[in-house]
């Protein structure tokens, strides 16, 4: 059952969620994620075979093990690690839990549950932040964990703030994923130590039943500011956090999974997602590689974009290179070209795709997203590439072709494309300029291997998305932002292209510049540049030099790893380099001689040959496409306010930009069969990119043990019974390794056995690779080969050097040009920034209208006013009125005093993307309108009966059972409007019993409790004759323990059908044991009382107004225990009591209708029952007071009219004593 924390949802509005369309799926139910309702009657992606399943919310009482399960295991921690932190209570605890897990990322969620859902009241999570940790050194993962206690911190003292403030780190888990134990660094081990999250000898290889344990889930509150300490890093970066981190005394909520082998990092994000995401339901989660510093308030400022744009799915931060300290990195020309290449991506695509909507990337170091609008189909399409998942679905041969291992390298570009085509949805992605520092690759090797991963990934992706742009009409976007969104894919295109030429753009811009520098005509009088005569040579074995390291390239890239080759890779990257230098200084040198010869007005000058090439060209050409080049990125940093990168990395980066092509490139084309991830510091596992076993370090030996593999370990028992200076010792022990320096000494590995070469992939590395050369090669020879001449086709092959440059030259101009494009902000977003880095002066839009405090209703806010919403500008305006009046209005007074979040959160949403749903609100608007005689009644008659017929005939046409299910309940609101009870009690019975044989799990979760308080309305207001034995019966069991008021709800509402199918088989004559249903029903309302006396509900919060709902629960039950007995006359306490409930409820209800019944049927059973005038009479006032107009099928009006019939008639007493 869904918990009241898990649907409070302040920074997301709009929750949505999905039904599982079909049985006949491919993946496991709980392999799902939450997304917009997707049904049968359109066409999802049908690629890999498999639909959309739904997300449920997670509840305490539904998790069969929690945190009693038998794999689970908790010791203390040190005392040593205790003192050190500040105000340890119960609320964060001083064990450490250790659970060895025999399942994957999707059986966990219906076998296990997490600590922050365990307390007596669950705490709901807003953020939840997942590191990716693999075999990168300790210094990283603090660098990390420290930027993140610094955001937590500022959450903390946001004490204005109605999300954040104190104890907001109760809404954010840290969550840390280790993929492979044998990869981890032992330091990393010894920093989990020192913060508590981990403690040696808790991990076992197998259960006691011999069951391999998959992987190892530790859950602890640390404090962690004062456990890291806060001394500078020992690689000498000055990344100690500021003074006040130093101040932090609070403590952070963590979790650690250590996988138990090497699965990769999607198969990371699976558990993070489908594992831990599904049962903690967060509002945001937050991607992060360990070793990325995120910037000061970078968490709140992510948040707060994604609280500003309900339809905000994703965003990314700017990305920046770890320079060192003093930026001493910065002399490394690798790093210093990644660092004008990080800002320039920054300030030129993301800046230009955020304005846009649509990021072709979102980076895994740093990216953000909404749970709800990523997860489901983008979400599953990104994790495929997990390699557990593949080998489990081996028999799907699309998800492994070539073109989908390798496109699974870069899933972080293919489900933004997923997000923005959701059908039915309007979601966008965004560019935050919030910054946060990433490790990146100083070495060739390094750098290598993470471009291979990038670039295929990047390419293959590209190919992915470009052959889907035309699933972009079935989103719910506007046409201009879908036209909007093809800007993008047409640059996507153009650059798809450049890059797959570029081999041989590189190759004929260096040999054609050099030739007119340094080979000048025989007739002209100068000589060639820089070495006169000796030029034609001096260019001669350049290119020699060039065509054989290009040529090396590919033997190196086909033939072995990068490190077995650092040596030829630098000596390759130096090479290019100074043919880079050769070339930039001819280029320098034919501007100036151009220059000279158009300041000559006499026209002898001696560089007319120059001249000449660049008239033919095109002056035009030429200045567009140097403006292009250099001017563009110029202008880009002077608006960024951001220029420094051009002054310390442009240089690097134009003499390694020739190493891109001719190394990067030939190396990642050359290993496409490749498609294992490429990280930092790890070694390619075998030729063929399957991932092996490999001998474990003797480091990790060292540190890392299995209790169950070696006898001097101690156990977990053995932890538990030991005295505290024996585990004070181990953890100085780790304490001081953490605070050591990094170990720089190498790791020597064994190397795997050549495995046999997978045939498919072979062969498609060799098509595409040939295509790559020969491709290049046959522009090469078009352009520079003069034999050619005798084919009169072509023409001369000067005019193919010229038309060459005109297309090359024009091509880039576009593509930089294209980037530069600023688009105008979306007036339709709910405040605007009134930004002026679009170049020109934007005067805003008007903010969007705060919502009253009024407006809050039944623990929910409210969600914005419909006119706000993208997808419902285009509406006439009856129906945005209409819908507007039914979110404002009528949507928080359906539900009476019970929970309302189906009213105000389920059904608005879902008429966003549904239109039966949509067309039944804007009837059921308009008659509850009218009757509340704030309309004219035959227009709003009128209308409403229009759009009743309309979701009439869109119910035909759908094959959703949940849908079916949920259009049902409307059906029956609509029928009670239009006070047709007789068709509104057949809906009901109907839906009963279509209700009773669902499986669905979103439908029992969502709908279930609906249809349970349904269940007596037939029997108290049906027909007589009505069998109440053949009503669905819709099982409950009792629980042992209520985790929030829902649950309390749940069981009040069984009773309640219980007593109420007793008193109709009573009053039909049916025999039944009397005296044994009235135990039953008493022992069942005294557990529940029980139970509720010890439910701790926070009742002064403005969000979950729980005390009105607590006062109807126990009037309810006050009005069970006189309805299970029959014997009226012996409770005339219970009556009274029910009176006083009653009467301290209406000082705080107020007289609205509702759908669910409320007070009006109570009080009249009281009415009906109690034999006392002093109980009749003042029931009768109550009811006046009390009742709503209308509650479901029940008129205040009409019960009222029969209570005083009966009390004139029993009683004798006139009207105005009873009004008196």
């Amino acid at each position: 059952m869904s918990t009241p924390q898990a649907k409070i949802g302040t920074a997301l509005p709009f929750r949505r969620l999905s039904f599982d369309a079909d049985g006949e799926n491919r993946m496991s139910t709980s392999d799902r994620a939450p997304l917009v309702p997707q049904f049968p009657d359109y066409d999802e992606d049908p690629e890999h075979g498999t639909e959309l399943q739904p997300v449920a919310r997670h509840g305490p009482v539904s998790s069969p093990l929690g945190h009693d399960s038998k794999s689970q295991v908790h010791v203390p921690i040190p005392s040593d690690l205790a003192d050190a932190a500040l105000d340890f209570n119960s609320m964060t605890g001083e064990d450490v839990y250790e659970m060895s897990l025999l399942t994957y990322p999707q059986e966990f969620y219906d076998k296990h549950d997490l600590r922050p859902r365990r307390f007596q009241q669950p705490r709901h999570t807003e953020i939840l932040v997942g590191i990716t940790v693999y075999n990168e050194p300790k210094h990283l993962l603090r660098r990390t964990l420290l930027s993140v206690v610094q955001n937590i911190w500022y959450l903390n003292i946001r004490t204005q703030s109605k999300v954040w403030g104190k104890n907001s780190w109760t809404k954010i888990v840290v969550c840390i994923l280790i993929d492979g134990l044998e990869s981890v660094d032992p330091g990393v081990l010894d920093v989990l130590t020192t913060i508590g999250l981990y403690q040696n000898g808790l991990c076992k290889k197998t259960t006691e039943q011999g069951e391999e344990v998959t992987g190892h889930l530790f859950e602890f509150t640390s404090h962690l500011a004062t456990h890291l300490g806060c001394e500078d890093y020992p690689d000498g970066n000055n990344d100690s956090p500021s003074v006040e981190a130093r101040s932090m005394k609070f403590p952070v909520q963590l979790m650690l999974l250590m996988k138990a082998s090497n699965c990769g990092k999607l198969n990371s994000y699976r558990w993070l997602y489908n594992g831990f995401a599904k049962i903690l339901d967060p509002n945001i989660t937050v991607h992060l590689d360990v070793g990325t510093k995120l910037g000061k308030q970078a968490l709140f400022k992510l948040w707060k974009e994604f609280d500003l744009e309900p339809m905000l799915a994703a965003a990314c931060r700017e990305i920046s290179c770890s320079l060192g300290g003093n930026w001493l990195n910065i002399l490394n020309p690798i790093v210093a070209a990644q660092n004008f290449e990080y800002k320039v991506g920054c300030q030129l695509d993301r800046t230009f795709e955020s304005a846009t909507g649509f990021l072709s990337l979102l980076p895994g170091a740093c990216s953000a997203y909404r749970y709800v609008g990523s997860a489901g189909k983008p979400l599953e399409d990104m994790l495929l590439g997990d390699p557990t998942w593949i080998q489990g679905h081996g028999d799907l041969h699309p998800s492994l072709s070539p073109v989908n291992l390798n496109r699974h390298l870069a899933d972080d570009r293919v489900i933004c494309f997923r997000i923005i085509s959701k059908p039915r949805t309007h979601w966008l992605l965004k560019y935050v300029p919030v910054t946060a520092t990433t490790d990146i690759p100083m070495t060739t090797t390094d750098f290598i291997n993470q471009r291979r991963r990038w670039l295929n990934g990047a390419f293959f992706s590209t190919i992915y998305v470009l052959k889907r742009c035309g699933h972009l009409w079935r989103s719910d976007h506007t046409r201009i932002r879908k036209l909007a969104f093809f800007i993008p894919l047409l640059h996507s295109v153009l650059a798809l292209v450049l890059a797959w030429f570029s081999l041989a753009a590189f190759l004929l811009t260096t040999f054609t510049i050099n030739s007119i520098s340094g080979d000048p005509p025989k007739d002209a009088p100068t000589g060639g540049f820089p070495f006169g005569k000796a030029t034609p040579i001096v260019n001669a074995v350049i290119q020699i030099v060039y065509l054989a390291t290009v040529l090396f390239q590919f033997i190196l890239a086909l033939g072995s790893r990068p490190r077995n080759h650092r040596i030829s890779y630098i000596i390759s990257f130096a090479i290019f380099g100074l043919i880079q230098a050769y070339l930039i200084m001819n280029l320098v040198y034919l501007v100036k001689r151009v220059a000279d010869y158009k300041a000559d007005d006499t026209g002898s000058s001696n560089y007319a040959y120059i001249g000449e090439f660049y008239a033919d060209i095109g002056q035009s050409t030429i200045i567009v496409a140097g403006f292009s080049v250099f001017g563009v990125y110029i202008l880009s940093a002077l608006l960024a306010l951001d220029p420094w990168h051009l002054f310390t990395s442009f240089a690097q980066f134009l003499f390694i930009s020739s190493s891109y092509v001719n190394i990067l490139n030939i190396y990642a084309f050359s290993n496409t069969h490749d498609v294992s991830w490429g990280r930092k510091g790890r070694h390619q596992d075998t030729e063929e990119g399957q991932r092996q076993e490999e001998p474990r370090p003797a480091t990790i030996e060292r540190r890392f043990t299995f209790s169950d593999q070696d006898p001097n370990i101690r156990s977990a028992a053995t932890q538990r019974d030991e005295t505290p200076q024996a585990r004070n010792r181990e953890y100085q022990e780790a304490l001081a390794r953490a605070t050591a320096e990094d170990e720089t000494a190498s790791r020597e590995r064994k190397r795997p056995k050549v495995l046999a070469v997978a045939d498919a992939m072979m062969e498609f590395r060799t098509i595409l690779l040939a295509s790559y050369i020969f491709s290049n090669i046959f522009i090469c020879l078009i352009v520079l080969n003069d034999s050619l001449k005798i084919l009169w086709w072509l023409g001369d092959s000067y005019w193919h050097k010229v038309w060459f440059f005109r297309i090359w030259l024009w091509a880039n101009s576009i593509s930089f040009l294209i980037r530069i494009r600023r688009v105008k902000c979306d007036e339709k977003k709910p405040a605007c920034h009134r930004c002026t880095s679009t170049g020109r002066k934007c005067d805003g839009y008007a903010l969007m209208q705060k919502i009253n405090p009024r407006d809050v209703a039944h623990g929910r806010m409210l969600l914005p006013r419909v006119a706000t919403v993208d997808s419902q500008a285009l509406l006439p305006v009856e129906e945005r009125r209409a819908l507007g009046y039914f979110h404002s209005v009528i949507s928080p007074r359906l539900s009476s005093a019970r929970d309302g979040y189906f009213w105000t959160h389920l059904v608005m949403q879902l008429s966003e993307s549904e239109a039966v749903v949509k067309h039944t609100i804007l009837s059921i608007s308009s008659l509850f309108e009218s009757s509340e005689g704030k309309s004219l009644a035959p227009y709003t008659e009128r209308f409403a009966l229009q759009h009743y017929t309309q979701a009439i005939q869109r119910l035909k046409t759908i094959h959703s059972e949940p849908l079916v299910l949920l259009v049902c309940i409307l059906f029956i609101c609509v029928e009670y409007l239009l006070a047709n009870n007789k068709i509104a009690l057949q809906h009901c019975q109907h839906g009963l019993a279509i209700m009773e044989k669902c499986s669905n799990p979103w439908a029992r979760r969502y709908l279930m409790p609906v249809f349970r308080r349904m269940t007596a309305v037939p029997m108290l207001f049906g027909p007589e004759d009505i069998e109440s034995e053949s009503m669905p019966a819709l099982t409950y069991m009792i629980p042992t323990k209520f985790y929030c008021m829902e649950d309390a709800q749940y069981m009040m509402d069984d009773i309640f059908n219980r007593v109420v199918r007793l008193c109709h088989m009573r009053h039909r004559g049916v025999v039944f044991d009397m005296t044994e249903e009235y135990n039953t029903v008493g022992n069942h309302l005294q557990t529940w009382q029980t139970l509720f006396e010890k439910l701790k509900v926070d009742t002064t919060s403005l969000l979950y107004q729980a005390q009105e709902r607590s006062l109807f629960m126990r009037l309810k039950l006050s009005y069970l225990e006189l309805s299970a007995d029959f014997r009226y006359e012996e409770h005339m306490g219970t009556f009274r009591q029910v009176l006083q409930l009653a009467s301290w409820q209406s000082e705080r209800s107020t007289k609205q209708s509702s759908f669910e019944l409320a007070y009006t049927p109570m009080l009249f059973f009281t009415i009906m029952k109690g034999p006392d005038l002093s109980i009749r009479l003042p029931a009768v006032r109550l009811m006046k007071k009390l009742g709503s107009p209308t509650e479901g099928i029940c008129e205040n009006l009409q019960m009222l009219t029969t209570s005083r019939e009966i009390i004139q008639q029993e009683h004798g007493v006139g009207i105005v004593d009873i009004e008196g």
